[in-house]
C-alpha cells in the first residue's frame, strides 16, 4: 500500500465520519510543494464500540485506533542535468483493541451469532507503532541511483484467554468447545457462565517488542531495448518476547479481580529475544523486443537467525545450559525468475512467467520452497477490459507456523513453531472482466466481475500436531475453492453516485481432516454506497455494510470456534478538499 504523497501544489482534505456501534472516524491531510521543497502531513483518529455482545459483563469489543503521518522532500531543480532528491517520513501509530480470538460452539451460534463469552472480557490488543524513512535519489542521462534506510519499532501486548479450566484442570479453549459441541453440560456452563463452581481464566500477556532496520541500496540503467536494475538490502530484525500470565475466577458469569503470575515467565519461550539478520542481492533485465517484452531476475539471499533464551525474569544469564544462545537457522538460497508480455495487436497481450519462491524458518521446520507458474491473456479497449489467468504453485515444502490464533488453544501448539506439511500444490484460474457504457437516460453506467477458482491440496500424507491426521489429496484448510466479487457502479451525471458491491466466498474447512464442527460453509455478503457531490470541493456519502444482515460463518478460531459476518452496519460521511 502506498501512503498519501505530497501534493504538487497546496491542498488538503478532512474526512468525518459517524456510524453503527458508535463508530467514530477524523481523516485529515494537507501539505505544500514548492519547485525545490514539499510537505504533507496526515492523521488519523477511528475509534468503534465493536459489534459483538459480551454475554454478562456487556463490555466493549470494538477498538481506537490514531495515526500520524509526516513526510518531507528536498529536491534540486527538475531540469538539472544530474537530479538530487531526499525524502523523509515518520509515522506514529497505536492502537487499542477489545478483541478475542475465542469463537462460538455451534449451539451457541445458532442461538446468537453476536454472542461473545463473558469470560473473555479482559481480552484486548495494545500496541504502538514508529517508523523512521530516509530515501535519496538521483537522475542522470539513463541512469537512476536511490539508497532508502528504513527503522520499524513495534511493540504490542495481546493480553487474551490462553486456558480454561474445566473440572480444575487446565484446557486449551478448543478443547471446551469441543467438550460443549459434544453436549457436555460443565463445558457449557462454562462456556455460557452458568457454572456455579468456579473455574480459573488463564490469561497471556503476549507482550513483544519488534525492530526492524535495513537499507536497500538499487541502480537502474536504460540501456536501449534493455533495462537493467541492480539492488543489494542489507536487514536485522529482532523480537524480543517477555510474556506473562494472570489469572482471574469465573463464575455464574462473574470475573474475578485479575491476579498477576509476579510477571515472572521465568526460562523457556516467553522470554527470549530473537535476532536475524540477512542480506540479499539482484539484477532484472527488462528486455524490450517490440511486441514481446522478457524479464529476466535473479535474487541470492543470506540469512542467520540467533535465538537467545534467558534463566530469569532480570534476564542475568543467558541459559547456556540448554545450548543458548541458538543458531535456528544459518543458510543461503539463490532464486530465479522471468516473466514476459506479448502484444498480439487489436488489444490482446499474453502474459506469463515462471519465478522460484522461498520461506526461511526458525521454529523447528525447514525451509520452504516453491516454484510458481502463471500464464494468460488480456484484452482492453476504451470501454471494456478482459483478463484470464492460471496460475499453479507448487510446494516442495509447506509449512505452518503456530500464531497466536493457535497458541494456548491447540495443544502443542507454542507461538512461533514452525510445521513441516511437505509436497502441496496450490492451482486455479482467475477471470476478471469490466466494461462501462452509458444508459438511456445518460447515466454511466460500470460493472466489474472478478471469479477466482483455485484446487489447494496436500500432495504427501503426514501426521503432526499443527496440522493434524493428514492423507494425500486433502484440501488444505481455510482455502475456498470459489471466489466471486462484482461491483456495480453507476454515475447519474447529477451530482449523485451509487456502488453495490457482491463477495461470495465457497465452502472451505478449519482443519485439513474436515468432519462436523470444523466445517466453513459457502457465506456471502451485500454492500451499498451512496455519494453525493455538494459541489467540488464537498461531497457527503453514505454507506451500509452487510445489506441484508447476513449471518454466515467465516471463519472457526480455533479450529472449532465459530466466528461470524459482522452484522449490518451504517456510516454517514463528509468529505471537503481544499
Amino acid at each position: 500500500m502506498i501512503s498519501t504523497p505530497i501534493p504538487d501544489g497546496t491542498s488538503g482534505m478532512v474526512n468525518l465520519e459517524t456510524g453503527s456501534d458508535g463508530n467514530m472516524k477524523a481523516h485529515f491531510h494537507y501539505g505544500s510543494s514548492s519547485e525545490n521543497f514539499g510537505w504533507m502531513i496526515e492523521g488519523l483518529e477511528h475509534s468503534t464500540d465493536g459489534f459483538d455482545d459480551i454475554e454478562h459483563t456487556g463490555g466493549d469489543s470494538g477498538f481506537d485506533k490514531g495515526d500520524l503521518l509526516l513526510k518531507m522532500r528536498y529536491n534540486s531543480d527538475t531540469d538539472a542535468d544530474v537530479y538530487h532528491q531526499f525524502d523523509f517520513k515518520y509515522q506514529d501509530s497505536d492502537e487499542e483493541s477489545d478483541q478475542t480470538y475465542v469463537g462460538l460452539a455451534e449451539a451457541d451460534y445458532r442461538s446468537n451469532p453476536r454472542l461473545r463469552y463473558g469470560f473473555t472480557d479482559y481480552d484486548q490488543m495494545n500496541n504502538e507503532h514508529d517508523q523512521i524513512v530516509l530515501s535519496y535519489n538521483v537522475r542522470t542521462g539513463n541512469s537512476e541511483f536511490e539508497a532508502t534506510y528504513y527503522q520499524n519499532d513495534f511493540a504490542r501486548d495481546w493480553f487474551k484467554t490462553d486456558k480454561v479450566y474445566y473440572g480444575g484442570a487446565s484446557k486449551g479453549i478448543n478443547n471446551v468447545i469441543d467438550y460443549a459441541n459434544a453436549g457436555d453440560a460443565l463445558a457449557i456452563s462454562i462456556l455460557r457462565g452458568t457454572n456455579t463452581v468456579a473455574e480459573k481464566i488463564k490469561l497471556k500477556h503476549n507482550n513483544r517488542v519488534y525492530t526492524s532496520e535495513g537499507l536497500v541500496l538499487k541502480g537502474s540503467f536504460d540501456l536501449g531495448n534493455h533495462k537493467v536494475t541492480v539492488g543489494y538490502r542489507d536487514t536485522e530484525d529482532d523480537e524480543d518476547r517477555f510474556q506473562w500470565y494472570e489469572f482471574t475466577n469465573w463464575q455464574s458469569g462473574t470475573l474475578s479481580a485479575l491476579v498477576s503470575d509476579a510477571m515472572d515467565p521465568g526460562y523457556g519461550s516467553n522470554n527470549r529475544v530473537t535476532t536475524a539478520e540477512a542480506s540479499a542481492f539482484f539484477i532484472s533485465d527488462e528486455i524490450d523486443m517490440g511486441d514481446l517484452v522478457l524479464t529476466l531476475g535473479i535474487r541470492n539471499e543470506d540469512w542467520k537467525i540467533v535465538e537467545e533464551r534467558f534463566v530469569d525474569s532480570a534476564r542475568t544469564a543467558v541459559k547456556t545450559d540448554s545450548g543458548y544462545p541458538k543458531i535456528k537457522s544459518d543458510d543461503s538460497e539463490t532464486v530465479f525468475g522471468i516473466g514476459f508480455t506479448y502484444d498480439m495487436g487489436n488489444g490482446y497481450s499474453m502474459i506469463g512467467g515462471y519465478h522460484e519462491g522461498f520461506t526461511p524458518t526458525s521454529g523447528g521446520a525447514d525451509p520452504e520452497s516453491a516454484d510458481n507458474l502463471e500464464i494468460g491473456a488480456r484484452y482492453a479497449d476504451e470501454n471494456t477490459s478482459f483478463e484470464v489467468i492460471y496460475f499453479n504453485t507448487d510446494y516442495a515444502n509447506m509449512f505452518g507456523e503456530c500464531r497466536a490464533s493457535s497458541s494456548g488453544v491447540i495443544e502443542g501448539c507454542e507461538i512461533g513453531d514452525t510445521f513441516n506439511a511437505g509436497e502441496s500444490t496450490i492451482s486455479g484460474l482467475e477471470a476478471s472482466y469490466a466494461t462501462g457504457w452509458e444508459s438511456a437516460a445518460g447515466s454511466l453506467m460500470t460493472a466489474k466481475l472478478v471469479y477466482t477458482h483455485t484446487d489447494a491440496e496436500f500432495d504427501s500424507t503426514f501426521d503432526s500436531s499443527f496440522w493434524g491426521a493428514v492423507d494425500r489429496g486433502m484440501n488444505i484448510p481455510n482455502v475456498p475453492e470459489t471466489q466471486i466479487a462484482v461491483v456495480l457502479g453507476a454515475d447519474f451525471q447529477n451530482g449523485w453516485e451509487a456502488d453495490l458491491r457482491g463477495l461470495y466466498y465457497g465452502s472451505t474447512c478449519s482443519v485439513a481432516a474436515c468432519s462436523a464442527n470444523t466445517n466453513i460453509d459457502s457465506n456471502s455478503m451485500l454492500d451499498l454506497s451512496v455519494k453525493r457531490e455538494i459541489n467540488e470541493k464537498t461531497d457527503l456519502y453514505f454507506m451500509v455494510l452487510n445489506l441484508f444482515d447476513s449471518e454466515d460463518i467465516v471463519a472457526r478460531a480455533p479450529k472449532n470456534g465459530i466466528r461470524t459476518q459482522r452484522p449490518r452496519s451504517y456510516s454517514l460521511g463528509v468529505r471537503y478538499r481544499f
